[in-house]
């Protein structure tokens, strides 16, 4: 993830990973029935800045843990980098929804980025 943030934006503490299978598509008929909605899935874990001199990082109580390769936020840049290998082992191909967060909860969400894997 990369930016500029604006004056006053908390500071993003995680990023949290979801899972969902890839949708299947759907028919006219289906399309035209009502309303649709996407939901983005099952949190898999997620990712935390590295802390101290030897790179790592604090552990989610469930779910996979990945510790940024960089973390750079401050008033002129926002710069995220990490895999998402682990994720894509564990839980195969599908849409993997990413939330960068201020707080506990996928609910402070700053942003979110869906990405398709095949």
């Amino acid at each position: 993830m990369r930016g500029t943030p604006i004056s006053g934006t908390p500071t993003p503490t995680a990023i949290y990973v979801a899972f969902d299978t890839t949708p299947a598509p759907e028919t006219r008929a289906q399309l035209e029935s009502g309303p649709h909605e996407y939901g983005p899935g099952t949190v898999s874990g997620g990712v935390l800045p590295q802390t101290g001199l030897f790179g790592g990082c604090g552990q989610f109580t469930t779910g996979i843990t990945e510790c940024a390769g960089r973390w750079v936020f401050n008033s002129s840049a926002l710069y995220i980098s990490f895999s998402l290998d682990q994720f894509v082992k564990e839980d195969g191909p599908g849409v993997y929804t990413i939330y960068l967060v201020t707080g506990p909860s996928t609910d402070t969400a700053m942003t979110t980025l869906s990405v398709f894997v095949s």
